[in-house]
């Protein structure tokens, strides 16, 4: 096979792999979840995190609504059975997530992560943000206060009504707080970046699955023509074999007759008779 195609098949080769390692670093070496995110362990935790709130907020506020009209009911042991589990799950999450950013800090301070050292700081607000989100809503659901008397749904109103009027008097301060407005809008705004990235990376992998597969058949169609190429290549040899045999064969006839020397003067001489031949008959026979 020719230099330049051995050349070509190292290039394609090359390139095939190097789409390969792109490939990897957008999926990463393993699945990230169900959903095969391509984001990292921090904002996959942040944003699965954010819809389990997101899910116990509302559970939370629908248990209220039922408790107020028609008092504890099977609806609402139902719904706090599911309150229960899912604040299980976001703690889980939450551990993850802070253990997520930790783990970033110390790869950050060793010099072996493309994050920022700005990214690191945002991920720590966000940590501190959302812990505290999660505090809160643990807390409007289940007060960890409580005062004699009563029971159920009215005891808990009591609890946040007193704990309410102790705020704003500024009399409490180590109670969960809710977040602020400009803070629900910094964890809104990174998780909404976040699934825009996502967005972003799975149109970069279908391209690069689309170039590994276009390199793949430019590579298996050059493996074909290498096995034609070579195919070609062996006859040429045998008939250039062949050719070589027939002229030694012709060498040694014509030295077993005199040898070239002694032939052409002959044929010479043979083309000269057979002009004269020519001749006469176009001078001669012709005419008549």
């Amino acid at each position: 096979m020719a230099a330049t195609d051995k050349a070509t098949l190292r290039n394609i080769n090359a390139m095939i792999k190097e789409i390969e390692i792109i490939e990897e670093a957008c999926v990463g070496p393993q699945a990230r979840n169900k959903k095969n995110s391509k984001l990292d362990d921090f904002q996959q935790a942040k944003l699965e995190l954010a819809e389990v709130l997101a899910n116990i907020k509302q559970d939370v506020k629908t248990r209220k609504g039922i408790e107020e009209r028609v008092g504890t009911n099977a609806e609402s042991i139902k719904l706090k059975n599911k309150i229960k589990s899912n604040m299980e799950e976001a703690k889980r999450l939450q551990r993850k997530m802070e253990g997520a950013y930790k783990e970033n800090e110390r790869e950050l301070d060793n010099g072996q992560t493309e994050l920022k050292s700005e990214e690191v700081k945002s991920r720590q607000e966000l940590v501190s943000l959302m812990k505290q989100d999660l505090e809160y809503t643990e807390n409007e659901f289940e007060p960890k206060a409580s005062t004699a008397g009563g029971g159920g749904f009215q005891l808990a109103q009591q609890a946040r009504e007193k704990r309410k009027k102790k705020r704003e008097q500024g009399l409490i301060s180590s109670e969960p707080t809710p977040l602020t407005a400009k803070q629900q809008a910094f964890i809104q705004e990174s998780i909404d970046r976040d699934k825009v990235l996502d967005e972003k990376l799975d149109v970069i992998l279908v391209g690069v699955k689309q170039l590994n597969q276009i390199g793949q058949d430019i590579n298996e169609e050059l493996d074909k023509q290498a096995v034609m190429l070579e195919e070609v290549e062996q006859k040429m040899d045998k008939v250039t074999e062949k050719l070589e045999n027939r002229n030694e064969q012709i060498k040694k006839l014509l030295e077993s007759s005199g040898g070239a020397a002694r032939w052409c003067p002959i044929l010479i001489l043979l083309v000269i008779l057979l002009a004269c031949i020519g001749y006469i008959y176009n001078a001669f026979i012709a005419k008549k």
